[in-house]
């Protein structure tokens, strides 16, 4: 995995230990043989230095500050803000498709929000502590991870899912094995799940051709719908 190999072997021990220690099993165990791979010797120390300022503010309980950063098509880094701090309050981390991910909410804004590590530089904890908002105390790392579409974010909502037979493990393994799953009519089934609505959550439905169908509520179809026509229009 890329992400592993942007750790050196040197510091990866150290960091796996650390990550177990905060995410627990099963995702401390995922990340601990992610970073402690092999593979991690190519010198770059600048992602384990983030990750480890994102597990010391998360184990801290403290505000995290960094710079945050696209890559310029031409080579370099384009800072974003003109290069001022982005502070958050961290949540927790995610590992996604090769990437880490912090997890967080700024005091302004409240909303969930998702920034790749690998693209943070100088981060550090800050001596302030976290802001304890009601919403996040028991927030639910995994079950969020389980919401996003190729980190999308976009708004929760509930949504009611109905598919054969044939792609209910298609649909337990994305959502989760203890999602309820309910007979619909014969060789038919349902279930409620909780998404953040994306044209990645979109795109997820268009593998299935038609398989699985969004039934509930209208607002959502409406959505897909629209995402459809338009990519029939464009085709």
């Amino acid at each position: 995995m890329s992400a592993s190999k942007l750790l050196t072997q040197a510091k990866s021990e150290t960091l796996s230990e650390k990550l177990a220690e905060l995410l627990g099993k099963p995702q401390g165990e995922e990340l601990k043989s992610i970073v402690g791979a092999p593979t991690a010797k190519n010198g770059n120390e600048r992602i384990y230095y983030t990750i480890d300022a994102v597990t010391d503010a998360l184990l801290s309980k403290r505000k995290l500050s960094f710079l945050y950063f696209d890559r310029r098509p031409q080579g370099g880094k384009q800072y974003r803000k003109n290069g001022e701090r982005y502070e958050v309050n961290p949540l927790g981390m995610i590992y996604s498709g090769d990437n880490f991910y912090l997890v967080c909410f700024h005091d302004k804004y409240k909303d969930v929000a998702c920034y790749r590590i690998d693209k943070m530089d100088d981060a550090r904890p800050e001596k302030e502590r976290i802001t304890e908002l009601e919403q996040y105390r028991s927030f639910d790392i995994a079950a969020y991870r389980n919401e996003l579409f190729s980190m999308y974010a976009g708004e929760r909502m509930e949504v009611r899912l109905t598919f054969p037979s044939e792609f209910s493990s298609a649909v337990t393994e994305r959502f989760g094995e203890d999602i309820p799953i309910v007979t619909e009519k014969a060789g038919e089934y349902a279930a409620e799940v909780a998404v953040r609505v994306s044209k990645a959550f979109f795109s997820w439905l268009t593998l299935f051709e038609g398989g699985v169908r969004i039934v509930a509520p209208e607002s959502v179809k409406n959505k897909y719908i629209a995402f459809l026509r338009n990519l029939t229009e464009k085709a």
